[in-house]
C-alpha cells in the first residue's frame, strides 16, 4: 500500500520540487498540501501536476486536509514561526512527520520530542536532505580531528531568513565534536543567483584543503525525503530523530 504524504509549504521554493517527486514515486501518493496563500486550489492550479495528483487540494489548515484526505506523513518545508505551532499539532493528530525547516532551536526541538513522546508518534527533523551536504558534514567531521583550524563559509539566495543555515550550523556542531577548534567560525552570504552553497576551510603549515557542497537545484533534496518518509513509517520507537544517517543506511 502506497505511504499517504501530505507537504506543508507545498507552494514554496522547496515545498513544490518535493510534490512533484512525491508525486511520481510509485510507492508514495501525494494526497494534498498546505499554504496560507494558495488554499483551496488544486495541485494542478497551484503547481501544475498531471493526472490523479493534479486532482488533490491546496488547504489552508491542517484540520481541513484531515477532514478530507487520509495523511500518514506530513512532509514540512514551512517557516520556524510556522512549523512551531503545526508540527505538534501534527504529531497529535497521529501523524508521522519528516521536517526540514531551519531556524527551530533547542527549546523548539525539545517541545517536539515532549510532543511526539506524548503522542507516540515519530518525527525526524533534518537541515538538509541532501545526501551530498550529509557526506560533507561526515567528512568535514574526519578532517577536523586532523586540521582543528577551519572555518565555514555558507552562501544563499537572499530569500533564505536564517542566517547561519542550519547545514552550517550541522557542520560546525560535527566538527567540534570531532576535534575542532572551538567555536569554528561561521560566515553567511545572501546573493541572487545562487541557491544553497557550503565552504569548508581547513588550514595547517604549508597546506591547506577545503571541502565544498553545492546545490544546484532544489530536486537535490528529494532523494533524502524519500528515505525519511519511507523511515519514519518503519521506525517503532516513538520520538524526536535528528540525523538522517541512519534511515540511509537502512538503521533509523
Amino acid at each position: 500500500m502506497a505511504i499517504r504524504v501530505a507537504v506543508a509549504g507545498i507552494t514554496g521554493r522547496t515545498g513544490r520540487w518535493v510534490a512533484q517527486g512525491l508525486a511520481e514515486t510509485p510507492d508514495m501518493e501525494l494526497v494534498g498540501g498546505l499554504s496560507r496563500h494558495h488554499g483551496g486550489q488544486s495541485l494542478k492550479e497551484a503547481l501544475g501536476l498531471p493526472g490523479g495528483a493534479g486532482e488533490k487540494k491546496v488547504w489552508s489548515s491542517l484540520e481541513e486536509l484531515l477532514d478530507r484526505e487520509g495523511v500518514d506523513v506530513l512532509v514540512d518545508f514551512t517557516v520556524a514561526e510556522a512549523a512551531r505551532s503545526l508540527l505538534p499539532h501534527a504529531l497529535s493528530r497521529g501523524l508521522k512527520v519528516v521536517s526540514g525547516t531551519t531556524g527551530l532551536g533547542e527549546a523548539d526541538f525539545k517541545a517536539l520530542e515532549e510532543a511526539a513522546l506524548r503522542h507516540r508518534q515519530v518525527i525526524l527533523h533534518a537541515p538538509n536532505f541532501s545526501l551530498g551536504a550529509l557526506l560533507l558534514e561526515r567528512m568535514a567531521a574526519l578532517a577536523a580531528r586532523w586540521l582543528p583550524e577551519v572555518e565555514v563559509v555558507e552562501i544563499h539566495h537572499p530569500g533564505k531568513k536564517d542566517r547561519p543555515s542550519g547545514t552550517a550550523l550541522a557542520l560546525k556542531a560535527a566538527m567540534e565534536k570531532a576535534g575542532a577548534r572551538q567555536p569554528v567560525p561561521l560566515h553567511s552570504v545572501r546573493l541572487p543567483g545562487w541557491v544553497a552553497h557550503h565552504r569548508v576551510l581547513f588550514g595547517s603549515r604549508g597546506e591547506a584543503l577545503t571541502l565544498s557542497h553545492d546545490v544546484l537545484s532544489r530536486e537535490a533534496f528529494l532523494p533524502g525525503v524519500l528515505v525519511a518518509v519511507r523511515g519514519v513509517m518503519r521506525v517503532e520507537t516513538p520520538g524526536l530523530y535528528r540525523d538522517l544517517w541512519p534511515f540511509l543506511e537502512g538503521k533509523g
